[in-house]
């Protein structure tokens, strides 16, 4: 199972790496001596996925990088003027995006799945899981300021994974 582990953390590592240059200017970088876990500067984005397999997404970024985030992907000259509302909605529109470049990519070009609508978790809890129990593969990346947590939960027939 570990090699399969180490595949799903490199692929979702390099797309949430490239997703982000993309759309909102954030490099990041994998951040492997750091374990995640630590949710009270973040605030949490997922998303649920049913498909050739089922699962979960989610994306813990803190609290300091939402600002940035949200700013560059509106285009804001300061992002000290995005507030929580549009924060909160650039990162599900994260989560949204990210899903949409790793999931082809696990379940193969023609593979289709239906993702619900992105959510912001409650605040203080203390998994990303939403009742998924143990991950498949965790990610963790560093930023000039802040981190960002990914978390995929999966489920069902994994046997197009098999080429992981």
């Amino acid at each position: 199972m570990m090699p399969m582990r180490d595949n799903l953390q490199s692929i979702i590592s390099d797309e949430v790496i490239k997703t982000l240059e993309k759309l909102a200017f954030l490099f990041g970088m994998p951040d492997d001596d750091r374990e995640a876990g630590d949710f009270s500067d973040k605030i949490v984005g997922s998303a649920t996925f049913k498909g050739p397999f089922d699962g979960r997404l989610a994306l813990a970024l803190s609290r300091d990088a939402l600002p940035e985030l949200a700013g560059n992907m509106l285009g804001a000259d300061d992002p000290e003027t995005i507030d929580e509302s549009q924060c909160r909605d650039a990162l599900k529109e994260t989560v949204n995006i990210v899903c949409g470049n790793v999931l082809p990519v696990l379940g193969g070009k023609s593979a289709v799945f239906d993702v619900a609508p992105p959510e912001i978790a409650r605040e203080g809890i203390d998994a990303p899981d939403g009742g998924w129990g143990e991950p498949a593969a965790v990610v963790c990346l560093g930023f000039d300021e802040g981190q960002c947590d990914i978390y995929l939960y999966l489920e069902g027939d994994l046997s197009s994974l098999s080429d992981l």
